[in-house]
């Protein structure tokens, strides 16, 4: 080591140092009201579609949903094999005692190649690692984006993904 570089080494990693902790410490400066501005923590499929059902405009005021269900179903939106377009149908249920269950869904959307290597459009019974086929339990951040009606006639929100990912 040059000798001058002796003394400019430690100056160095002392203001790395410096450097991290006061990234850290912005990082932690972020709070529940600044996640609140972003995501409505609170929406679920429960709610999207009962809102939907009620005929209440589904909104969450411009902000991201974080939702979790079963892919019923895959369906590809595109004949363009250069344009990557899929529809999942996101379902969840509660059970009523042991009698009844209410079934709530959402088709989440799905554009751009990123999605294209981990979305199966024909399930695998050995999928890659990360893959979302039909009967994956998701979890899908995203922005409402309407609502439509179903081949059943039923009113259904809309979701567009920005990540999503199977969890087990």
């Amino acid at each position: 080591i040059i000798p001058s570089m002796k003394r400019t080494v430690p100056a160095i990693r002392a203001l790395s140092i410096v450097a991290l902790l006061l990234v850290a410490a912005s990082l932690g400066a972020q709070t529940l009201q600044d996640f609140n501005k972003v995501v409505d923590f609170g929406a679920t499929l429960e709610t999207l579609s009962k809102e939907a059902a009620a005929k209440k405009p589904v909104s969450t005021n411009g902000r991201l949903v974080v939702l979790n269900g079963v892919a019923s179903s895959i369906e590809s939106l595109s004949n363009d094999p250069k344009q990557f377009y899929v529809m999942i149908e996101l379902v969840d249920g509660k059970w009523h005692g042991l009698q009844s269950i209410s079934l709530y869904r959402c088709y989440v959307l799905l554009r751009g190649q990123r999605f294209a290597s981990q979305v199966l459009l024909h399930p695998s019974n050995n999928p890659p690692a990360n893959a979302v086929q039909t009967n994956s339990q998701l979890l899908v951040v995203g922005d409402v984006k309407g609502v439509v009606a179903a081949p059943d006639g039923e009113d259904v929100p809309v979701v567009e993904a920005y990540f999503i990912r199977p969890v087990e």
